[in-house]
């Protein structure tokens, strides 16, 4: 069909039904250009495998990708790669890293189920995203959020599930999530993401919920809480549920039903 694959060498064995390549391979659908050292594909089962700086990239934007993390192309790259040709279903092994504009996803192991629209990343997982800017309402003060550039969050844990369709991730197993402006430590977070300004290529994180034994750090002020929303284009934290507490450096805590703060004005 729509399928091609190239190297240096090839081996057919109809017996057990498989094509080995080896040497420069080059492997290509309709929808990903993968280059490998290796690879062997079973005709039975439309399992591929490749091995070797395994390098995937999509052959234009959102072709049926499950990543929609911003207008350009995704990239993968790992070690190995064992992939379903029919089903769309992928998953990368070894030192994984998948990229698409300013977002980065690192992990022990990165699936994708294309059909679904689902990314898996697992063990030791590491992401980048670019935030929404800070859009004060009238009569807000300017306050300390005059960023330039792009502000980046940064985010840890053991487990991330990134749904395409939602444009949602969520963070699992020791979460954790840190900007220039404060971090965030809880059981799980969920980031929302948005489309950015007209002419910007990528998704934005636009809103935070921590849940479960939730830290808030900004500056030398801390919250603890069950659940905390953190808001991108307001620049606040709202603290809720068990026992919102507030801490600040000269040891004074604040307790309440829901608490409140702003970075951009520090109230």
């Amino acid at each position: 069909g729509m399928r091609t694959g190239q190297g240096d060498r090839a081996h057919a064995d109809h017996a057990a039904n498989t094509v080995a390549l080896s040497g420069a391979v080059v492997l290509t659908d309709w929808t990903m250009r993968t280059t490998a050292q290796s690879a062997l594909f079973t005709q039975g089962s439309n399992e591929l495998r490749a091995d070797g700086n395994v390098q995937s990239i999509e052959l234009r934007a959102g072709a049926g990708s499950t990543a929609n993390l911003a207008a350009g192309p995704a990239h993968v790259s790992a070690a190995h790669l064992v992939a379903d040709v029919v089903k769309g279903h992928a998953v990368y092994s070894g030192g994984s890293r998948l990229w698409q504009g300013d977002s980065v996803i690192e992990a022990d192991t990165v699936e994708l189920d294309n059909p679904l629209h689902v990314l898996v990343a697992r063990g030791h997982v590491r992401g980048v995203f670019p935030q929404a800017a800070w859009n004060p309402k009238a009569g807000q003060p300017a306050g300390q959020l005059a960023h330039k550039g792009t502000e980046l969050w940064h985010v840890r844990g053991g487990l991330l599930t990134y749904w395409g369709q939602e444009s949602r991730a969520r963070i699992e197993q020791d979460a954790s999530a840190d900007s220039a402006e404060g971090s965030i430590r809880a059981k799980q977070i969920d980031l929302f993401f948005a489309p950015g300004p007209a002419g910007s290529s990528a998704q934005q994180l636009t809103r935070a919920v921590a849940t479960g034994d939730v830290t808030v750090r900004e500056e030398d002020r801390r919250g603890t809480s069950n659940k905390a929303e953190y808001t991108a284009s307001e620049g606040k934290f709202v603290l809720s549920e068990g026992k919102p507490t507030l801490y600040d450096s000269n040891g004074d805590t604040t307790t309440g039903r829901q608490l409140t703060f702003f970075f951009s004005d520090d109230r």
